[in-house]
């Protein structure tokens, strides 16, 4: 029973994936997770020439030197020869390189170490994913964090709002700015055409009589032209009424029109833009995490938003949910979600997978087998050790026990 329980335990810690440490003579590595840049990751514009760098230390027991190249994908875009004395020595190496036209990460390899390496599996590693941006109007801040592209005193969710071209900073080309321009989407007219002046009243002139009439009708004559005199100037005094109230009603449907548009740009509705993603990463084994994030919209559907995943290790994912790494190590996950205006929003999260964890259950079943190792062979030596002594002190009672005589005496 006790060779059937040894054999199986055997069989199982060969099978495990142990990572003993080894001391190498010589060990020439990259540092795990040191590669930054000279500028705001949250701000690399394309065609941008910025500085990348990297940590390298000697893991060895011997000094040693060594090439550093730095790579854009397969495009080398530098070299950088170091030499570290041993035990633990740190230096920086740096290039510089021009921002691509798309998202990239940078790989970091450390070759022509000599003497010869012993240990490559540390000289190779790569940064996580970054995210490059155009500028529009070349103010030096990405169209990702610049709430006006075009620069034209429009934000682009007023843009938006309005129809226009958040790239341009005169969208119907006409020769006036978008901000300025009362009808932005018509090349044809820019403001307001004046009101037509109204047309003058006419006032119908008074015809001396041909011939002195007697008084009493000259009288009536007259109060007969005072009384029209005063209808005219009722009529007068009406039209300038009817214009000063269709022009003060004219003045309130533009201020209303204008007090709808305010309105409509600075609503609640319209500042709740998605702008910002957050990963969860919730660890289930030591292996295993699941996968999610939240948003800065409350109650945002994330169903319907077009978003990806790439989690460090070659794998990528559309959605949500469980992912397995398939060794220990550190990985950067990488989450991508497209925006409301054509943008594309980024976090990340590094994942450390240890084998020492107390969530592998592989080494519970190891601290299990080992436990019953000793159990057993402990019992086996205390039983041996028992019987030793009983062996040991027979003699010596034989010899205090008398003799019994035989019978021939």
């Amino acid at each position: 029973m006790r060779k059937i329980f040894l054999f199986t335990a055997i069989l199982i810690l060969s099978a495990l994936p142990w990572t003993a440490a080894t001391a190498f003579q010589v060990d020439l590595a990259a540092s795990a997770g040191e590669i930054w840049l000279s500028k705001d990751t949250n701000n690399l514009i394309r065609g941008e020439q910025v500085r990348a760098y990297t940590s390298i230390v000697n893991l060895g027991e011997k000094d040693a030197s060594g090439l550093v190249v730095f790579a854009l994908g397969s495009t080398v875009i530098g070299q950088v020869p170091v030499s570290l004395v041993a035990n633990g020595v740190k230096d920086e190496a740096f290039v510089d390189f021009i921002i691509p036209d798309k998202d990239f990460n940078i790989t970091v390899q450390v070759v022509n170490v000599a003497p010869q390496d012993q240990n490559i599996e540390n000289n190779e590693m790569l940064s996580p994913m970054f995210h490059a941006q155009e500028d529009h109007d070349f103010d030096g801040l990405g169209d990702d964090i610049d709430s006006d592209d075009d620069n034209d005193g429009l934000t682009d969710a007023e843009e938006a709002l309005k129809g226009t071209d958040k790239n341009k900073a005169d969208t119907d080309g006409d020769g006036v700015n978008d901000k300025e321009d009362k009808y932005p989407l018509d090349a044809k007219k820019s403001k307001d055409e004046p009101l037509p002046p109204p047309k003058p009243v006419e006032i119908p002139k008074i015809v001396a009589p041909a011939k002195q009439l007697p008084q009493i009708q000259a009288k009536d004559k007259q109060d007969e032209l005072d009384q029209q005199d005063k209808q005219n100037e009722a009529k007068k005094k009406n039209i300038v009424s009817d214009k000063k109230k269709e022009s003060s009603a004219s003045a309130n449907e533009k201020i209303s029109k204008t007090a709808e548009l305010v309105a409509g740009v600075f609503s609640p509705s319209s500042e709740q833009v998605l702008k910002e993603v957050k990963i969860k990463a919730e660890q289930l084994n030591w292996n295993t995490y699941h996968f999610s994030f939240s948003t800065n919209v409350p109650n945002l559907d994330i169903a319907g938003l077009d978003y990806s995943w790439n989690y460090g290790d070659g794998r990528e994912s559309k959605k949500n949910g469980e992912h397995r790494y398939r060794g220990v190590g550190e990985y950067y996950a990488t989450l991508k979600v497209k925006g409301p205006f054509d943008n594309f929003i980024y976090d990340s999260v590094a994942i450390k997978v240890e084998f020492w964890s107390i969530n592998n259950y592989w080494l519970w079943i190891v601290v299990l087998l080992l436990g019953g190792m000793v159990y057993l062979f402990a019992g086996k030596f205390k039983h041996r050790t028992s019987l030793s002594a009983t062996d040991a002190e027979k003699p010596e009672r034989e010899l205090r026990r008398p003799k019994k005589r035989s019978t021939d005496e």
